[in-house]
């Protein structure tokens, strides 16, 4: 519920890529455009050169945002989620420009879309801006889930896999890049 409104939200979002490549940074933290889905993008299967296989399209973002003891950092609607208070509906800025250029007056909010920045169900965030994790469609809200143990993800080449939350963050944010050369051939 959001200003007297009902919003539908999603457990899921796109991936805009890590935060190892093409940074925007501002007030809704940072956003890549090393990924697929990130800010105006018009990625086609042919520039994916790290193999659709290997490469994350979808994370989940079901569960909540969480803080050190395991609680649940509500925000203002809910669920911290990379939709914000907004729900699936809301897009990005009127910005027509791709990160590392993607801002409109020091706004650089990327709704429902996560760049990689933290580990699969990550904890001890909070409801920061400093950390992208804040309540107002933060960019850099972790992939995460209840379920015990990691997340669901949909590759680029439609597979879906369930992806450990003890996944080497480096290798996580590799997976979460096109075309970094960075190509991970062996993963859980």
């Amino acid at each position: 519920n959001a200003q007297g409104a009902v919003q539908m939200f999603t457990s899921y979002t796109g991936i805009a890529g890590s935060v190892l490549t093409s940074m925007s940074s501002g007030g809704g933290g940072q956003v890549s455009g090393g990924g697929i889905l990130f800010p105006n993008s018009a990625i086609t299967l042919s520039s994916i050169s790290d193999g659709t296989s290997n490469t994350i399209l979808v994370g989940e973002q079901s569960d909540h945002l969480r803080d050190a003891a395991n609680a649940p950092i509500p925000g203002g609607s809910g669920a911290i989620t990379s939709q914000g208070p907004h729900g699936w509906a809301m897009g990005c800025t009127n910005d027509t420009n791709v990160p590392p250029n993607f801002q409109v007056n020091g706004d650089n909010r990327a709704f429902n879309t996560s760049t990689t920045r933290w580990s699969i169900n990550q904890r001890g965030l909070g409801n920061n801006s400093g950390n992208g994790t804040h309540d107002n469609t933060g960019n850099n809200i972790p992939i995460s889930s209840a379920h015990t143990g990691g997340a669901n993800v949909a590759m680029a080449d439609g597979s879906v896999k369930f992806m450990s939350q003890n996944i080497v963050l480096l290798t996580l944010q590799y997976l979460s890049d096109r075309a970094d050369g960075n190509v991970v051939t062996a993963y859980d």
